[in-house]
């Protein structure tokens, strides 16, 4: 798949993998593409950015701030070949205020 990605797009997604591991996040979300590109100093979308006052600094701030840095994850083996675990309808329903519903039920996985 990455074939098709110029050497700027392809080192722009190992950066935003590099921000999020530097996070500890088990992800890469649009918030590490972003920082990614910031990173990817020779893209224009850097320089643009850049050039609308937006820097790597605020934004991996931003990041912090809203989805903040996960200390340490651990993942059991035993369990991360079964997937994510479902949380009790009634924990979800509390945080959604659906306590009981078949949505609450249907969409509320703890992982």
């Amino acid at each position: 798949m990455f074939e098709r990605f110029t050497d700027q797009s392809r080192r722009a997604v190992v950066l935003a993998q590099e921000e999020a591991t530097r996070l500890n996040h088990d992800h890469i979300g649009t918030e590490h593409v972003l920082a990614g590109l910031l990173r990817e100093k020779r893209g224009t979308t850097a320089r643009t950015l850049e050039a609308s006052g937006i820097t790597l600094d605020a934004v991996r701030e931003q990041i912090e701030t809203l989805t903040g840095r996960v200390r340490s994850r651990r993942v059991s083996t035993s369990r991360s070949r079964r997937g994510p675990r479902r949380a009790s309808s009634s924990r979800c329903g509390r945080l959604r205020g659906t306590a009981g519903t078949s949505s609450a039920r249907a969409t509320c996985y703890w992982g």
